[in-house]
């Protein structure tokens, strides 16, 4: 097995969480990056990022927002700062897709990039050790 090239994000309450009925990892299926992403702390970085502005950034945050929805039942809109932060501190994430080469949205990986996404995602999976995996994206 091989190591992903972005580490998956864990949030601090992951593996002693109760706001389901087990560890959540949730997989995004791929992202576009500019150069400065490029490294193993962008999922983090990212992570971090909704965490703190996921519910006044709109534009940049659909996903996450949507997520949010699913998983609480309840729009983003509605939710306070607390809600939004403690989702995220008791769920993983990680995308699947481990591509430097997606630049721009829309772009989709290639056969070799989902080939290549297989082993680095068993890898995480052995690492984080979750009860549930939620898959999000078209192909995924």
């Amino acid at each position: 097995m091989t190591e992903p090239f972005f580490q998956p994000f864990e949030g601090g309450n992951y593996r002693s969480q109760n706001k389901f009925p087990g560890r959540l990892l949730i997989v995004g299926e791929s992202c576009y990056l500019t150069e400065k992403d490029k490294h193993p702390g962008f999922t983090n970085n990212l992570m971090n990022d909704v965490i703190r502005c996921g519910l006044t950034s709109h534009s940049k945050t659909r996903y996450y927002r949507n997520l949010f929805h699913v998983l609480k039942d309840k729009p983003a809109r509605e939710a306070t700062q607390e809600e939004w932060e403690g989702l995220w501190s008791a769920i993983a994430f990680y995308i699947f897709v481990q591509s430097t080469e997606i630049t721009r949205p829309l772009q989709r990986p290639t056969r070799q990039e989902w080939e290549e996404a297989k082993a680095p995602f068993l890898n995480v999976l052995a690492r984080l050790k979750p009860d549930f995996v939620l898959l999000t994206g078209s192909q995924l």
